[in-house]
This record gives structure tokens, C-alpha cells and sequence, in this order.
């Protein structure tokens, strides 16, 4: 099956009307957020470091789980 050209040419010029139209908002919203995110930076660094103590704790419970469950594990042969 072949395709027209007047259909290649209409999508193409479809394409062409867009792609400035979507590069103008993408450049507005990297505009934005790059105004932004100065403003939160000490608090993004805040919650870092709370995501790394939870992250740590959490680490250790399972240690620990698996350290105890290791141990019943290993009752049963001895």
C-alpha cells in the first residue's frame, strides 16, 4: 500500500506547526523549574539525608530479621 504525497505533505506540514509550538513549552517549564529549584535546595538536602537515615534503619531491622531467623534456622540441627 502506498501513500499519497498530498497525505505526506499535510502530515508534514502538520509536524512542522507543532514541533515549535512544543518547543516553546518545554522551554517555558525548563524556565520555571530552573527559577525554582534554587529556592529548594536546602531542603532537598534536608530530606536526603532523612531518606538516607530511614533507608539505614531499615537496612539494619532486616539484618536483624534475618540474623533471628537464621538462628531459629539453624537450632534445628544442633
Amino acid at each position: 500500500m502506498t501513500v499519497p504525497p498530498e497525505t505526506i505533505a499535510q502530515a508534514t506540514e502538520a509536524l512542522a506547526e507543532t514541533v515549535p509550538q512544543v518547543t516553546e513549552t518545554v522551554t517555558e517549564a525548563i524556565e520555571t523549574v530552573t527559577e525554582a529549584v534554587p529556592d529548594y535546595i536546602p531542603y532537598l538536602q534536608a530530606l536526603v539525608e532523612y531518606e538516607n537515615y530511614q533507608t539505614a534503619f531499615l537496612l539494619f531491622i532486616v539484618v536483624v530479621i534475618l540474623c533471628y531467623f537464621g538462628y531459629k534456622f539453624l537450632r534445628i540441627f544442633f
